[in-house]
């Protein structure tokens, strides 16, 4: 009889104690999103789209524009070359050879403002997506939502099932319709 009031006062002990630290552990719950593809389906989206394939389209008439000029220059040098003193013709060389450093500076300053644009455009609206992450996170109680691609294409995450997608819960808080996700 000593023995079980014994044992029944340890378990009374021992069970508090070893459920102290479930009841205290946070709960971790983990969802994910592909900003990409939220992305794609705002409106923003389209928008950014044609407004970058005119700035390409400017740049890329700049420079065929140069190109034409290059071309055109080399051309005549190459028909006139034997008559040219050694003099105009070492001219024509240099001049030739500052258009082609000229268009090799213009290629790399009109893909750094390409970038520089297209980041200027996206800034906002991936803010915007940001928050409404943040605000589904907050409401449904999620602690950690993680990319489901990297950058380089790359899938962050090697396992989920699709009940932690959140990508439909996102766009919902953006305004766009969960019907607009399934037929696109």
């Amino acid at each position: 009889m000593m023995r079980i009031v014994k044992l029944v006062s340890i378990l009374l002990v021992l069970i508090p104690v070893m459920t102290f630290g479930q009841e205290t552990a946070p709960k971790l719950k983990i969802g994910y999103a592909n900003p990409q593809a939220i992305l794609a389906h705002l409106p923003e989206s389209k928008t950014i789209q044609k407004e970058l394939e005119a700035y390409m389209k400017q740049l890329d008439t700049q420079y065929r524009s140069k190109m034409e000029d290059y071309q055109l220059k080399l051309k005549d040098f190459q028909q006139k070359q034997e008559m040219l003193t050694d003099v105009v013709k070492s001219d024509k060389e240099a001049e030739l050879i500052n258009l082609q450093n000229s268009i090799a500076k213009f290629e790399q300053e009109a893909q750094f403002a390409f970038e520089n644009k297209k980041l200027k455009l996206l800034e906002p609206v991936y803010e915007k997506i940001g928050n409404a992450i943040q605000a589904v996170a907050e409401e449904n109680g999620y602690t950690m939502i993680l990319n489901a691609e990297t950058s380089n294409g790359f899938q962050t995450i090697l396992y989920a099932t699709a009940a932690n997608n959140l990508d439909e819960l996102i766009l919902a808080k953006l305004g766009i319709e969960p019907e607009s996700i399934q037929k696109e």
